[in-house]
């Protein structure tokens, strides 16, 4: 299966949309950066919050990104829900997936989810990108 990747404007960052459900019932949207320098997949907790799901308040760990700490907690098993261009859907589980309090608004990760190389390292995926052409996709 192949996942379609788009590029942003100035080519800058590659994304992927995806549909989340977790515990069977709560769908959300999130649009995620693929980022193959980030070990964890985490959705940003005001995406979670406005879903209504209650975010963890156990700390699971503290990364540093962009000198910016990002203190991480572990939602636990999703599925994500990703469409092609022919509206094809792919439904993948993840039993990893963290929730992202980013304490400072002004942050430059703040309301930001990642696609990390722990989703792609579980789906044993490949990323495929050929920035010359603008096309990118996961293939699983």
């Amino acid at each position: 299966m192949k996942i379609p990747l788009s590029f942003s404007a100035n080519k800058d960052r590659i994304t992927v949309e995806a549909t989340i459900i977790y515990a069977n019932r709560a769908v959300f949207p999130v649009l995620f950066i693929v980022d193959t320098g980030s070990m964890d997949t985490f959705v940003d907790k005001g995406i979670v919050s406005r879903a209504r799901i209650s975010v963890p308040s156990e700390l699971y760990r503290s990364v540093r990104m962009g000198g910016t700490t990002i203190s991480l907690s572990k939602l636990g098993k999703v599925t994500m829900v990703f469409e092609n261009d022919v509206h094809e859907r792919t439904r993948l589980d993840f039993d990893e997936m963290k929730v992202a309090d980013n304490a400072k608004q002004t942050s430059i990760y703040s309301g930001v989810s990642i696609l990390g190389m722990d989703f792609l390292i579980s789906k044993r995926a490949k990323l495929i990108i050929d920035p010359s052409k603008s096309e990118a996709c996961i293939e699983t």
